[in-house]
């Protein structure tokens, strides 16, 4: 016979390991999200001006700031955007330099393997590391 003690034991017990596994995936979708939200550019800006309002600027010198930021945010932005260009340029080169050096079977099986056009970005470099 099953006693309350026990039924109670084991619903606890269900309860504490649901409420686990809900942690664990919200706290990876959560994750993401700040992940994401990082490589907006507003965001940049945004951080910035967070933290330089710890210096307790001026009016004058908050907005100086909030242009010399929203400039510098634009640069990098640009630098961003050729960065990603560049990788995939020589992504798609080292691509078709690997694609030459192999036999019909083995490029059947490569064009299966290798990334498409549209997947080639710095996310597909991050994930390539984190599996290194």
């Amino acid at each position: 016979m099953v006693t309350r003690r026990f039924k109670a034991g084991c619903l606890i017990t269900l309860l504490v390991f649901v409420s686990i596994v809900v942690g664990f995936f919200l706290g990876i979708a959560v994750a993401k999200g700040i992940a994401k939200k990082k490589e907006d550019p507003t965001f940049w800006n945004e951080a910035a001006i967070k933290q330089l309002e710890k210096l307790h600027p001026t009016d004058i010198q908050r907005e100086r700031f909030k242009t010399l930021v929203g400039g510098a945010v634009d640069e990098l932005t640009v630098v961003r955007n050729e960065t990603i260009t560049s990788v995939q340029t020589i992504l798609m080169r080292v691509l078709a330099d690997l694609d030459k050096e192999l036999t019909p079977e083995q490029h059947e099986q490569f064009e299966k393997m290798k990334p498409k056009a549209a997947d080639m970005s710095l996310d597909l470099l991050k994930k390539t590391r984190k599996k290194d």
